[in-house]
């Protein structure tokens, strides 16, 4: 009798919504509560596990709503995660700022979805980043202009790390963190243990080759192919480093000091808000009609 052959059972780690949820969690590293540079470096794998999970539903001729779905998700996670702050000033507008942009941003990725279906996977692939940084740029120069979650920003907490924006400005860094993303994603796709699970249809997978009964080991395997991503990493950073060290301050120095008062500008800092009061005399002097220039 034979036996119908059936699909080996994903490992936690490979379930879309596991990975999904992992690149938002990722992608949010930039964005800490307190700034904390290294936690920058989440960047740079950021994007490895959204690849991943859509590839594997391409592989699975997964239908296109639930691409979506999945893709929508990292992007609703990562906004909710990193911009809550802005229900503060109104739950409603918060809510909808999170939700509008994660659905804004779907376009580049379902863009480069469409592409690699219909150009192929080279065409694709190398389209996705020019898709992402196209988007940037058109949401620094519309009426719905939203930069924060622009990739290159993330280094904010890590300026030591980006001197180099002085060329490339802060959109330099989106293409360094897409560059090192793709890097990663193809040493990962090459890997044994993915072409096990999704390329071997003859039911002898690579790792067992050897007739050893051991996985095999490949001439050049992990250590050697995550080598060029994290030269790609360290390399702009050693530059950065250099550029600080030979920055020398010109002309004479001032010393700046910056007031910023504790009001509420929703409902104090103005008058007629709902909790403003009248001036007072300390208040008038410090007007710009009393003040001098």
């Amino acid at each position: 009798m034979v036996m119908p052959m059936t699909t080996p059972p994903r490992s936690f780690w490979q379930r879309p919504l596991v990975l999904a949820t992992l690149s938002a969690l990722l992608l949010s590293g930039g964005w800490p509560p307190q700034p904390i540079g290294p936690l920058a470096l989440a960047l740079f794998a950021g994007w490895v596990p959204y690849l991943l999970m859509e590839r594997q539903l391409t592989l699975a001729n997964a239908r296109k709503g639930r691409v979506f779905a999945y893709t929508y998700w990292v992007l609703l996670l990562w906004n909710a995660l990193t911009t809550w702050w802005v229900s503060y000033s109104s739950l409603p507008a918060g809510i909808a700022a999170v939700v509008l942009n994660a659905l804004l941003m779907c376009l580049p990725l379902m863009a480069f979805r469409q592409t690699k279906k219909r150009l192929g996977n080279r065409l694709g692939y190398l389209s996705l980043p020019i898709y992402w940084i196209a988007f940037e740029q058109l949401h620094l120069h519309w009426d719905l202009t939203w930069p924060w979650l622009t990739l290159g920003n993330g280094f904010a907490a890590a300026p030591e790390w980006v001197q180099w924006y002085e060329y490339t400005g802060f959109l330099g860094g989106s293409v360094w963190v897409w560059v090192v993303n793709m890097l990663l994603f193809r040493s990962l796709i090459k890997s044994p243990l993915l072409k096990t699970k999704h390329e071997n249809a003859g039911g002898v997978t690579p790792a067992l080759a050897s007739g050893s009964g051991h996985p095999a080991r490949p001439a050049f395997g992990w250590p050697s192919s995550i080598f060029i991503p994290l030269l790609v990493i360290v390399l702009p950073i050693g530059l950065s480093y250099l550029i600080g060290a030979s920055y020398h301050e010109k002309g004479p120095t001032a010393e700046v000091v910056v007031v910023q008062p504790n009001l509420d500008p929703y409902n104090e800092k103005f008058e007629g808000g709902p909790a403003s009061s009248p001036p007072t005399s300390s208040s008038r002097a410090f007007s710009p009609s009393r003040s001098s220039t």
